[in-house]
């Protein structure tokens, strides 16, 4: 029994890791069925993803009861408190993203938390189950795997695509003393509670084992092969680019001062360079493009479905990669990598020495990282040889050992960490 919030035709990141886990299992043993909200806040919709769900998979829904999620739809904007669309955050957003972050613990989705169990029990005590399996955020997906581990004695793995408390955006949500005790309350409750434990990445990994006090596995995000079965041409002019949501935490000046740069000084990168932002962007990075004189050298390109991704990401001939500049950067491991990975092109990071980022970019030799202090000038550089491979016709990077990395051998350590839960 797998708990999550995020399923399709819900698109995003953070339907991905199981919805390609749940296509694997069967293969390696598992009989996966799913637990999801019958009306859940949709910020993106993307059929395309039902081709991965197979036809005879069991979903069951259950209606969820969200006001913030009413709210955030009349708002306009799904991702209230982590992008803004407009120059200056409006009363009501402040409103919501301050209730979101004070009373509503873990998160909105804490309504659903009783009436998913309710449920539940009846559910599995008719058709009993060898291990539940809750994945967050949102962290309230834990609250019921933990309340049908006390009422059933049911086996329980909690899976965190994310942190906590360490998320990048916690301290936007404007956590008071008390409301930062409570989540890491329920946070310590819910680690030292389930029978196992996964983080997505090596440093939640170590941050959740020194809570839990006992062992917690690692299995990153990754990418479906079979998604990237066909090669693309390499695009004709030196085009660079970001897939995904651009918000504010990711913007870093010094990149758009280079860019500028580069546009004003050389005449042939002037003539061959685009930008091409595809998905969410943030006005903070939109204000900066305005602020260089780029907007005639950026297209910005809406929402595209997850099937349509891989030639996307062909499409472009470096891939933009600029990690949350927040405190808690270096445990940040985006799902976006492993799919700029299986794309075949070059990554153009900026991130914090150090991290697990920086190790995985450097030992798959995928692309190279810069450090969040690095000057304009050093980026400048960087840009400048990129640009000079591209006219010399180098584009491909080594890509080692990338096949670490695909769901299906994801999926495999899955599986062992399921059996020696169910034994």
């Amino acid at each position: 029994m797998i708990v999550t919030y995020y399923w399709p035709p819900n698109g995003g990141s953070g339907v991905q890791r199981w919805l390609k886990f749940a296509k694997y299992l069967p293969e390696f043993g598992w009989e996966p069925i799913i637990f999801t909200p019958e009306n859940p806040l949709i910020a993106q919709r993307d059929e395309s993803l039902m081709r991965d769900v197979a036809p005879n998979l069991e979903v069951l829904r259950w209606p969820i009861w969200d006001p913030v999620a009413k709210l955030q739809e009349r708002s306009g904007n799904p991702n209230v408190g982590l992008l803004q669309k407009e120059k200056s955050a409006t009363w009501k957003t402040k409103v919501i993203t301050w209730l979101r972050g004070n009373l509503l613990i873990p998160d909105p989705k804490i309504f659903w938390v009783r009436p998913a169990v309710k449920y539940l029990t009846a559910y599995l005590q008719a058709h009993p189950v060898d291990v539940v399996v809750t994945t967050g955020p949102p962290h309230s997906m834990h609250l019921i795997g933990l309340r049908l581990q006390q009422q059933l004695g049911v086996k329980w793995v909690a899976d965190f695509r994310d942190p906590w408390t360490r998320i990048y955006y916690f301290k936007s949500l404007m956590p008071s003393r008390l409301s930062t005790y409570l989540h890491q309350r329920l946070e310590r409750k819910v680690l030292q509670n389930a029978d196992q434990v996964i983080a997505a990445s090596e440093q939640i990994r170590l941050d959740f084992e020194e809570i839990r006090g006992s062992k917690v596995h690692k299995i990153t995000n990754g990418f479906d092969s079979s998604d990237f079965d066909r090669t693309h041409p390499v695009p004709q002019k030196f085009v660079i680019g970001h897939v995904g949501n651009f918000t504010a935490t990711q913007h870093h000046e010094p990149f758009w001062e280079a860019l500028s740069a580069l546009v004003q000084e050389n005449e042939d990168f002037r003539s061959q360079v685009q930008v091409r932002l595809v998905g969410n962007v943030d006005v903070v990075i939109k204000s900066a493009i305005e602020r260089h004189g780029l907007e005639t050298f950026v297209d910005f390109v809406p929402y595209v479905p997850h099937n349509q991704v891989p030639e996307t990401l062909s499409g472009m001939w470096a891939l933009l990669l600029f990690i949350n500049q927040t405190g808690n950067a270096k445990i940040i491991l985006t799902g976006k990598l492993f799919e700029y990975m299986a794309s075949q092109r070059r990554i153009f990071a900026i991130g914090p020495e150090g991290g697990e980022l920086e190790q995985i970019l450097k030992s798959t030799q995928c692309g190279e990282m810069l450090d969040f202090k690095e000057s304009t000038g050093v980026i400048k550089d960087r840009l400048l040889h990129l640009f000079k491979d591209y006219l010399r016709g180098v584009h491909t990077p080594e890509n080692l050992n990338v096949a670490a990395f695909t769901r299906r051998n994801l999926t495999q350590e899955l599986s062992q960490i399921l059996y020696d839960c169910s034994d």
